[in-house]
């Protein structure tokens, strides 16, 4: 199953993608959103970031290849990236214009919550 979010004119909401059709869902598919009986064309929406996180903490210097000949921090460093840096599957990437030391790397997520 494919979860989204998505936005429909002003409107934004969750839904589970069938086919070239997404399913809404009532609320967030992280607190049981269910189906509303809403269906939206794929062509007719635009795909958003999969979630709409309160913060973004992540770990500096963790990557040899980004440090060069600088010895690693002997703890993790955590930096604060805002909400606004998340950017949705199909948004373009925009670096600023002098930027010259560039590096692509996967992330990996972690959604703390209350049962």
């Amino acid at each position: 199953m494919r979860y989204v979010r998505f936005r429909r004119g002003t409107r934004t909401a969750y839904g589970v993608v069938r086919g070239e059709e997404i399913e809404e869902l009532t609320g967030d598919y992280l607190k049981g959103g269910r189906p509303n009986g809403t269906r939206h064309r794929m062509r007719d929406v635009k795909l958003l970031a999969p979630v709409e996180p309160g913060k973004v903490l992540a770990i500096a210097r963790n990557y040899q290849s980004h440090l060069g000949k600088i010895p690693p921090p002997p703890r993790p460093e955590l930096f604060y990236k805002p909400v606004s840096s998340l950017c949705g599957p199909d948004d373009a990437i925009i670096l600023p214009k002098d930027s010259t030391d560039v590096h692509y790397e996967g992330e990996v997520v972690a959604v703390l919550g209350k049962k």
